[in-house]
């Protein structure tokens, strides 16, 4: 069985769709064709990155932007929630 070879390309933006985007990994899986622990390989990569690596005007460094996508992912739950109540 041969082996497949990937893109450096096609691994930042299989990464990038489950970091910003917040797909899961069976999702981007089914899509990409790829199995779901090569994403998780291909993300952990991702978020090793050096600062600035992956071209963001800002200077973030991949696990900086992860970290502000969660919390504004809560923001956004909590705010949700409110508008809800009232």
């Amino acid at each position: 069985m041969q082996r497949i070879k990937y893109s450096v390309e096609f691994k930042k933006e299989a990464a990038r769709r489950l970091i910003i985007d917040g797909l899961s990994a069976s999702e981007v899986s089914e899509k990409l064709g790829v199995k779901a622990e090569l994403l998780y390989r291909w993300k952990r990569e991702h978020l090793k990155e050096p600062e600035g690596a992956i071209g963001s005007t800002d200077g973030s460094s991949p696990t900086n932007m992860d970290a502000e996508i969660d919390r504004l992912r809560k923001e956004l739950g909590k705010s949700h929630r409110i508008n809800e109540i009232l």
